[in-house]
């Protein structure tokens, strides 16, 4: 199906067009689905990505709904002082990660009751909030159902083409400089400074654009890594006993690039984990 619009047809009268064969193709194929879906979610991966339109994740990766964990921004920044990334990181690692069981209100423990009430979200149905990177799921996992599942992805992923990037590069390059006076600017202001930091002299022009966007993959990876959700994180694991397994959760950052040409990701061999664990 495609929500391209047919002449007369508006964009969005498009879209709700192409929801409601969407969501009849799935109650179809799959009666259960939808209904499983309000029960919880159990994503194996938090994806920090671009907003860019062409590279819709779920998409590209062929997940469904309910795998991935999602934060997007402009040219895919983890700030350390961005709360809206901070909150997106500490909610996929410390409440849809930690557990590895069943949430229920009424048997979930007291540290989780009042993280949720710090975020004015109670959920009144059980939960399962388990990640676990590389086990394939082709049929929906009950939220009723305990899973011992201690891994959890972050993935970096930026991507060729970016608007963002190459923002940055032509300021890095522009011969006046200004302080930025825009909020996109604003944002980009960290991207641009790195831009500056890199030896692309000997770099053909038709290459660089291409090594600022993996530049800047591993810086943030990097500042997620630096967190302090993921420090506290890999803390707990480094000195937790073997039999604890409530602490022995391992929690990988991984930096790819997607290649809008060709439709291929990229895994730039930058994935780092807990001191002493195997991804």
């Amino acid at each position: 199906m495609s929500a391209s619009s047919s002449p007369g047809t508006s964009p969005l009268a498009s879209l709700l067009s192409a929801n409601v064969e969407w969501a009849e193709h799935i109650s179809t194929n799959d009666p259960d689905f939808f209904g499983h879906c309000a029960k919880g979610q159990s994503p194996k991966v938090l994806w920090i990505g671009c907003a860019d339109s062409r590279v819709p994740e779920s998409v590209l990766t062929g997940a469904k709904p309910g795998d991935i964990f999602v934060h997007r921004n402009i040219a895919n920044q983890f700030h350390p002082d961005d709360d809206s990334a901070l909150s997106v990181l500490a909610y996929a690692v410390n409440m849809l990660g930690v557990e590895h069981a069943l949430l229920n209100p009424r048997s979930v423990n007291q540290s989780v009751i009042s993280y949720l009430q710090s975020l004015e979200f109670i959920p009144t149905y059980p939960m399962q909030i388990s990640i676990a990177p590389g086990i394939p799921r082709s049929k929906y996992t009950s939220p009723y159902l305990h899973t011992h599942h201690k891994n959890t992805s972050v993935v970096i992923a930026g991507h060729t083409h970016c608007g963002g990037a190459a923002a940055c590069l032509q300021a890095a390059q522009a011969e006046t400089k200004s302080a930025p006076d825009t909020p996109l600017g604003r944002w980009l202001a960290p991207l641009t400074k790195l831009v500056t930091t890199l030896d692309l002299a000997s770099t053909p022009e038709e290459d660089r654009l291409d090594a600022v966007v993996v530049a800047n993959v591993k810086q943030q990876v990097e500042n997620v890594c630096e967190s302090d959700v993921i420090k506290a994180v890999w803390a707990a694991y480094n000195t937790a006993g073997e039999k604890d397994t409530e602490k022995k959760k391992q929690v990988w950052v991984h930096g790819w690039v997607y290649d809008v040409g060709s439709g291929r990701i990229q895994d730039l061999g930058v994935s780092r984990g807990p001191t002493g664990s195997s991804g």
